[in-house]
């Protein structure tokens, strides 16, 4: 098993602790390292790979808007929420939809890209690579 939840904000203890501490989630169903977090938000994985996003969304697509910071996941999910709004605006698509274009997105990412930028990503996705493999 492993689950992978939105930390919803900024992330100072383990993901277990945090869940618990944050949303008052009884942990004890979760054996240890199955519970990972996408920091703050998965948005923030999206963000990270703005090749992705331009391909995703097209020409009139606007990076120069995204955060430009190598900690990624420091930056507030309101920022990042915020950033995207903007980066899309224009385009055919027009506003960003998490359940209509997050899926089409996610799968649509560079892991290697987004590994770099983002260290929980990196994280999740040897753990799940490790969990295939013991499979």
């Amino acid at each position: 098993m492993i689950l992978l939840v939105d930390a919803e904000g900024p992330v100072a203890s383990p993901p277990e602790r945090h869940l618990s501490d944050r949303d008052g989630w009884e942990m004890d169903f979760a054996p240890a390292n199955t519970v990972h977090l996408m920091v703050q938000s998965m948005e923030t994985w999206i963000v990270a790979d703005a090749d992705a996003l331009n391909d995703y969304y097209g020409n009139r697509f606007r990076r120069r808007v995204l955060p430009r910071t190598t900690e990624l996941e420091t930056v507030d999910r309101a920022v990042i929420a915020d950033a995207l709004k903007r980066a899309v605006l224009d385009t055919s698509k027009g506003t960003y939809q998490k359940i209509r274009d997050g899926g089409g997105l996610l799968g649509r990412l560079d892991s290697d890209v987004v590994r770099q930028a983002c260290p929980s990503c990196a994280t999740f996705l040897d753990a799940l690579d490790a969990f295939i493999e013991g499979v």
